[in-house]
């Protein structure tokens, strides 16, 4: 049976090199998480008629809206780490080691409302493998500043442990884990 929960804001997020390394990095003052998933449809017409739809090529994108710069983020999404260039710490957005991004796994973590019970308990949702996009524009203004990470997601075969998939799933996006 199926569970009815309902939750509010995100708890935690984390990121890891993808395939698994076991170590993950957390992802600091998390605000939102926005897991996009799409697929192609095309129509297949014949004798003047609609015979049936195809789907195809899974997609999506992952945006992790943060409150802060995150620097060993920066430094692992962008494929190019910090300097240090006269006693000053540089970090470069947008370089020529950005466009070959790291491929990396990634968790967050909401506290869920379970609406039969009233319990509270952790939903981990995954994304076994993703490509790191350019982070987005920084916002400056008077509210508190923001910054988002953007990931394009790729169909994996594997849990983001490794294990293969259960029940004859042969490729996700992502998934969750509750309790």
């Amino acid at each position: 049976m199926a569970k009815s929960i309902s939750w509010r804001g995100v708890n935690d997020a984390k990121i890891q090199v993808y395939p698994a390394s076991g170590t993950w990095t957390d992802i600091l003052n998390v605000v939102s998480v926005t897991a996009s998933p799409t697929v192609t449809k095309v129509e297949q017409r014949g004798d003047d008629a609609k015979v049936r739809d195809w789907y195809h090529s899974p997609a999506g994108t992952l945006t992790i809206a943060c409150s802060s710069i995150n620097d060993d983020l920066i430094v692992m999404t962008q494929n190019d780490p910090e300097r240090t260039i006269s006693s000053q710490q540089y970090g470069f957005y947008n370089t020529n080691k950005s466009l070959t991004p790291q491929t990396v796994s990634l968790q967050w973590t909401i506290n869920a409302y379970d609406e039969a019970t009233g319990a509270t308990t952790p939903v981990v949702f995954y994304c076994p493998k993703a490509t790191a996009s350019n982070p987005q524009p920084l916002n400056f203004n008077e509210a508190v500043g923001s910054f988002e990470y953007q990931f394009d997601m790729a169909s994996s075969a594997n849990l983001v442990n490794g294990n293969a998939l259960p029940g004859g799933l042969t490729k996700i996006m992502f998934y969750h884990v509750i309790g």
